[in-house]
């Protein structure tokens, strides 16, 4: 019988408003039965610049201490919804 060891730390922070919407992340992982250490920092803002359309901008740092790889980040998304104002009949 194996048993794996490991830990896995997630803190999430929302901050926001109806109209602008604010996420700090940082993740922090170990995997004990290969020796793997990873860490994950990210920033994600959205923004409502029109009723119904939403522009996410995301930027993170994701290291990787086992194989000393790192890399940066980066997300743009355009979101269409329907207006907060939409009238069905």
């Amino acid at each position: 019988m194996v048993l794996f060891a490991g830990c896995y730390l997630d803190i999430q922070v929302p901050v926001y408003t109806n109209r602008v919407k604010g996420f700090a992340e940082v993740q922090y992982s170990y995997r004990d039965e290969v020796k793997q250490n990873k860490f994950l920092i990210n920033i994600r803002a959205e923004f409502n610049i029109i009723d119904g359309i939403w522009v996410n901008l995301s930027r993170g740092f994701d290291q990787n201490a086992t194989l000393k790889i790192s890399k940066l980040l980066a997300k743009f998304n355009l979101k269409l919804t329907f207006p907060e104002k939409y009238k069905y009949f």
